[in-house]
């Protein structure tokens, strides 16, 4: 009777496509005298086969993560509709109605999919486990019942994100760098979008590329929070240097692919014998970078300012990594050479007393950062 059930279902997710990166489109689809307890069957996890295979012998989660999207009403009969299978998130959301017989969810069309990939997957390592969790909450939207849910798969990540919201993406390891960032909407639009927060333990900087070129992002202090208002657009990010914490915008546009890279710097803290105050008054920051760029001899957009504070004044910056010099492990050596000898010669400068930051120099420090995740293994 079980079988019978479940095989009578009009729409069945494939119960073996448990690691793959697909969802579903329905327009202009009705169904005919099918009833409501058969409409559609999501399928639990496969506990053996492509699992083993694919997620270092664990289940994979994607079964769990493939959203149908009823573009009209159509399927549901009434107004545009999203069915999503019995995952942890739909079972917490109120805007979702779980449905016994389809072992799924009715919901709102509030919907996308979120999809992680590591293009470099025959080099680099694994990206999941994962938790995806909203962190922003609508007016009636219970805090304690948050939309919440885990990953397991290997080398990409479907999951399911609520549009208009602030996400928190956790890694259970280490986050590699130049992972993929895709989001697929139902009507593929610039004007559906979600917020992601990202945390790296990498102390190299991160940055958001798209196509190939760095988005530049605005850089916050740890006090900060990131003001996203009249600002929602494809690649749009804010970066808490101190704390390693990216929060960058994801629309559903088909061109919206936004890769998160780690980029080798040197970092400095530069004290200087003025106050606050007075080093703002003259651009001090603009200043601050044209000097170092022309005592360095390098071009400005290289340099940023983390952040300035008292105790005579700390200025804390980077020096990114030469655009030239690619980060791989081939040429992770040339980048650390380059990187040394500006730092070295930054120091140089300090001690002759010839270098000039718009204020007397009274200390100064360094720290070679270079991203050290193109090391990592595939032990899995």
């Amino acid at each position: 009777y079980y079988e019978c059930a479940i095989n009578a279902m009009a729409i069945r997710v494939n119960n073996f496509y448990q690691n793959g990166v697909v969802s579903v489109f329905s327009k202009n689809v009705t169904l005919e005298n099918v009833d409501e307890n058969n409409k559609f069957y999501f399928p639990v996890q496969n506990l053996h086969g492509d699992s083993v295979v694919f997620c270092g012998k664990v289940n994979c989660t994607g079964v769990y993560n493939v959203p149908i999207f009823d573009l009209d009403g159509s399927l549901s009969g009434g107004s545009a509709t999203h069915y999503l299978p019995n995952n942890d998130a739909a079972k917490r959301d109120p805007d979702c109605t779980y449905k016994e017989s389809w072992n799924g969810h009715e919901c709102n069309p509030k919907y996308a999919q979120l999809n992680i990939l590591n293009p470099e997957k025959d080099r680099s390592p694994s990206i999941t486990p994962a938790t995806l969790e909203v962190i922003d909450y609508d007016e009636g939207f219970n805090q304690a019942e948050t939309f919440k849910h885990d990953f397991v798969a290997h080398h990409k990540i479907v999951g399911i994100a609520k549009l208009g919201h602030m996400h928190s993406l956790k890694y259970f390891s280490k986050m590699p760098s130049g992972i993929e960032y895709q989001l697929v909407t139902p009507n593929k639009s610039a004007d559906e979008y979600i917020i992601l927060k990202v945390y790296s333990e990498n102390p190299a900087p991160m940055y958001v590329s798209k196509n190939g070129n760095k988005i530049i992002n605005e850089i916050l202090t740890e006090d900060e929070k990131p003001d996203f208002t009249g600002k929602i657009k494809c690649g749009t990010n804010f970066y808490i240097r101190s704390e390693q914490i990216l929060y960058f915008v994801l629309t559903g546009e088909d061109t919206c692919r936004l890769t998160i890279k780690n980029s080798n710097a040197i970092a400095l803290n530069a004290r200087l014998d003025i106050s606050v105050e007075d080093f703002y008054k003259n651009d001090g920051v603009t200043n601050f970078i044209d000097r170092v760029a022309a005592t360095l001899g390098i071009s400005m957009d290289r340099i940023r300012v983390v952040r300035v504070y008292t105790g005579s004044t700390h200025v804390d910056f980077v020096i990114e990594r030469e655009e030239s010099i690619d980060s791989t492990t081939e040429n992770k050596t040339e980048a650390m050479e380059e990187l040394e000898e500006l730092g070295e010669k930054f120091k140089t400068e300090a001690e002759s007393g010839n270098l000039y930051l718009g204020a007397p120099l009274i200390g100064l420090e360094t720290e070679l950062q270079i991203d050290d995740s193109v090391e990592e293994e595939d032990n899995t």
